[in-house]
C-alpha cells in the first residue's frame, strides 16, 4: 500500500468512539533471574522496576485515542488503590475521557506479571467476576446519554473479558440503547452470552472463541471460512464478521465480499499482550470511517497487530508505527 493512501485511511480525528467493558490494571514486576531458590525449584527475581499500564477495555480505549479518535471509556473499578491507579493513568492520555464507575463491593481487576527481562515467569490475577448489578447498568446508560448528547458517538466497542461488566441485563440495555440511538456497535467477545448481542454491527472473535461458539474446528482456508461466515451471519445478524486467526492472519466478511489476509509483517515477537486490543481498535475505526476496503482493513490491522508484538508489555499503536511497518 502506498504511504499517501495509508495516511488518508488513518485519519480518525472526526470520530467519537465509546469503549465499554472490563477495565483492568496491568502491573509489571521486572528484574533479573540469575539463580534458583533453595526453598523451591523456582527462579529468584531481583526486582529492579515496577510499572503500571492500562489493560483490558482501557487498553482498547488507549489505542483508539492514540490513533486520533475522541474516545470515551466506560467501565467499573473498585474502591481501592488499583482503581485509583487506573483513574490516574487514564487522565494522562490525550483524546480520552474515562467515566469509571466505582463499586465498593468489588475489587479492581489487576493482572500482575513477573518478568525476567522480557521473559514472563508468572502472572497473578486479582479480580471479582460476578455480574454488574442493576444500579451499575443504569449508571452506564446515563453516562452513554451524556456522552452522546455532548458529542454524537459514531461507534461503541463492547470489550468483554468475562470479568463481570457484561451481565445479561447490561447487554440488553446497551443493545437497546444503540438501536434506539442508531449507533454502530462492535463486539470483541468471550463465549458467554454471545447470542444476546444479536444485531451487533461488527462481530470480532478470535480463533479459539469462534471454534467454541460454533462447536467445530476452524480450518484456515477461504472455503471453510466462507461457510463459517454464513453460520455467523445467520446466528448473530451482524454486518461485518472479523475473525483473528493468530499466526494465520485475519479474515473479514460483510456478506458480499470476503478477504483472508495472511500475516507477513511480524519478524520478531517479543510480547503478544494487547495485540488483539490494537486490532479491534483499528478495525472499528477503519470500518466506521467508511473509506477502506475489506482488503485494506485486513492489511493495516495485520501491520498494527504485528507492530505492537515487537514491544514488551501491553502495546499501544500509533499512526507512525503502522506507517513504519509497511
Amino acid at each position: 500500500m502506498k504511504r499517501a493512501r495509508v495516511e488518508e485511511l488513518l485519519n480518525f480525528e472526526k470520530l467519537h468512539v465509546a469503549v465499554l467493558g472490563d477495565v483492568m490494571l496491568d502491573e509489571y514486576l521486572i528484574g533479573k533471574a540469575e539463580r534458583i531458590s533453595p526453598e523451591a525449584p523456582v527462579p529468584i527475581v531481583n526486582l529492579s522496576e515496577k510499572t503500571f499500564k492500562l489493560g483490558g477495555a482501557a487498553n482498547v480505549a488507549m489505542n483508539t485515542s492514540s490513533l486520533g479518535a475522541t474516545t470515551s471509556l466506560i467501565g467499573i473499578i473498585g474502591k481501592d488503590s488499583n482503581g485509583e491507579k487506573i483513574t490516574e493513568l487514564s487522565k494522562q492520555a490525550d483524546q480520552l475521557t474515562a467515566y469509571l464507575i466505582e463499586d465498593s463491593s468489588r475489587k479492581t481487576t489487576c493482572k500482575t506479571r513477573v518478568l525476567a527481562g522480557s521473559q514472563q515467569l508468572l502472572r497473578i490475577d486479582s479480580e471479582d467476576l460476578y455480574p454488574a448489578v442493576e444500579g451499575i447498568v443504569k449508571k452506564v446508560v446515563q453516562i452513554l446519554n451524556f456522552c452522546h448528547h455532548s458529542n454524537p458517538i459514531d461507534i461503541i466497542i463492547f470489550q468483554d473479558y468475562n470479568k463481570g461488566f457484561f451481565s445479561p441485563e447490561m447487554i440488553k440495555a446497551l443493545m437497546q440503547w444503540s438501536a434506539d440511538n442508531k449507533v454502530k456497535t462492535c463486539l470483541d467477545p468471550k463465549t458467554e452470552n454471545i447470542d444476546l448481542f444479536r444485531g451487533v454491527s461488527i462481530f470480532k472473535p478470535n480463533l479459539k472463541e469462534m471454534a467454541k461458539y460454533l462447536n467445530e474446528k476452524i480450518e484456515i482456508n477461504e472455503g471453510f471460512l466462507s461457510k463459517s461466515s454464513e453460520k455467523v451471519f445467520e446466528r448473530i445478524n451482524c454486518e461485518y464478521f472479523v475473525l483473528t486467526l493468530s499466526s494465520g492472519g485475519i479474515w473479514i466478511s460483510n456478506r458480499i465480499k470476503n478477504h483472508l489476509q495472511p500475516i507477513t509483517s511480524v519478524k520478531t515477537i517479543i510480547d503478544v499482550s494487547g495485540a488483539g486490543d490494537t486490532v479491534i481498535a483499528l478495525i472499528s475505526l477503519l470500518i466506521i470511517s467508511g473509506k477502506a476496503s475489506i482488503k485494506e482493513i485486513c492489511i493495516l490491522s495485520n501491520y498494527a497487530g504485528g507492530a505492537v508484538c515487537n514491544v514488551p508489555g501491553v502495546g499501544i499503536i500509533t499512526k507512525n508505527m503502522v506507517l513504519m511497518s509497511i
